[in-house]
């Protein structure tokens, strides 16, 4: 790189979206402010030896999980865990992108959709009111299936 490039203009990795639908009836709604997303990766199993050699199981997607900031727009999420906690069939379907930055610009990257998504796990990190520290949640779904959107 030479002295002259502006390391701003260069091409970055930003953070991820997440679009979730069907909240209340309410239209898709985006978040960008994930910073981490594993799994959510299409799996399958050797469910038995057959004559012709293995036979695989059906597709699984592993386990989903999102950790970012814990923000005050994210009100789809709380809907999400209260209808979780009260027992209802609180299936949603999400849209997980990167975004890409370049300079001032942002752009979506690679997006993958998931399917009747549940929430099984939601931590918020340890709050200390002596502390500076950014609050951050992680939550992890269980999606029943996953294609590339």
């Amino acid at each position: 790189m030479s002295a002259g490039t502006n390391v701003d203009q260069m091409l970055r990795y930003k953070g991820f979206s997440v679009e979730i639908e069907g909240v209340d009836g309410a239209p898709a709604s985006e978040d960008a402010e994930w910073v981490s997303v594993t799994g959510g990766t299409d799996a399958s199993f050797v469910v038995e030896l057959g004559p012709n050699g293995p036979v695989e199981g059906p597709k699984l997607v592993t386990l989903l999980c999102l950790e970012g900031p814990m923000v005050a727009g994210r009100t789809w999420l709380a809907k999400w865990l209260a209808e979780t906690a009260l027992g209802k069939d609180a299936r949603r379907d999400l849209r997980v992108a990167s975004i890409l930055k370049f300079g001032a610009a942002r752009r979506r990257g690679k997006a993958t959709a998931y399917k009747g998504c549940r929430i099984v796990h939601w931590k918020a990190s340890d709050m200390d009111a002596r502390g500076t520290e950014t609050i951050t949640e992680r939550i992890c779904i269980v999606a029943e299936r996953a294609e590339i959107a």
